[in-house]
C-alpha cells in the first residue's frame, strides 16, 4: 500500500512536470504575433488628428491639432498657451502681447505600453518650452515643462491626448502655485 501511494505521487509529479513543460513551448509564436500586432497598431496610429482640448477645471475648450509622425514624434500644432497665461494673469490677461496663435511643440514618443490587444498607451519625453511675451511694456519669458501622453483605441482608430504642465517658471521665478494645468483631448479622429 505504501508502494502504491509513492507510485501515485511520482506519477502525479511526472504528469505535472510534463504538462507545464510542454505548454510553455507554444508561446514563442504567440509572442512574435503579439509584437507584430503592436508594431502594426503603432503604424496605424500615425497621422494627423483634431480634437477639442478641455482644461482640467473644465473652464476652457479649444480645438487642438496634433500629429504622430513616421519618426514617432508627437507635434502639437496649436498649444493653448493663452489659456496658461490666463491662469497666471487672471485679472489682466488682456494686457499681454505676444504671438499666441499657432504655438507648437514637438516631443519624441519615449515609451509604449499595451493595456489590451485593442489599445496602445504612450508617453513622450518631458519637454521644456519657452514662450516670450510682453506685459505692460516689459518682456517676460515663461518656461513650461510639458508631459504628453496618449491612448490609442485600435478598434475605433481614435487617439486621446493628455498634456500636463508639470513645471512653470516665469522670469526665473517658480510659478507652480498655478498648477495643475492639464489639457485633455478625448477620442480625436484622424483628419
Amino acid at each position: 500500500m505504501k508502494k502504491d501511494i509513492i507510485m501515485f505521487l511520482v506519477l502525479c509529479a511526472t504528469s505535472f512536470g510534463v504538462a507545464t513543460g510542454l505548454s510553455s513551448c507554444s508561446s514563442d509564436s504567440q509572442t512574435e504575433d503579439n509584437w507584430n500586432n503592436i508594431s502594426q497598431n503603432f503604424e496605424n496610429m500615425k497621422g494627423a488628428y483634431e480634437g477639442t482640448a478641455i482644461m482640467n477645471d473644465n473652464s476652457n475648450h479649444q480645438t487642438l491639432n496634433f500629429t504622430i509622425d513616421q519618426q514617432a514624434n508627437v507635434t502639437v500644432k496649436n498649444f493653448p498657451i493663452e489659456l496658461v497665461l490666463q491662469k497666471v494673469y487672471p485679472s489682466d490677461y488682456q494686457s499681454i502681447q505676444g504671438e499666441m496663435e499657432g504655438y507648437s511643440y514637438t516631443a519624441a514618443i519615449d515609451s509604449v505600453g499595451v493595456p489590451s490587444v485593442s489599445a496602445l498607451n504612450w508617453k513622450a519625453k518631458d519637454l521644456d518650452v519657452t514662450f516670450n511675451y510682453k506685459k505692460d511694456g516689459t518682456s517676460h519669458a515663461m518656461t513650461l515643462t510639458l508631459a504628453t501622453t496618449g491612448y490609442y483605441d485600435v478598434t475605433r482608430s481614435l487617439l486621446s491626448l493628455r498634456i500636463d504642465v508639470i513645471d512653470l517658471i516665469v522670469d526665473k521665478q517658480d510659478m507652480t502655485r498655478f498648477l495643475p494645468i492639464t489639457f485633455m483631448v478625448d477620442a480625436a479622429g484622424k483628419k
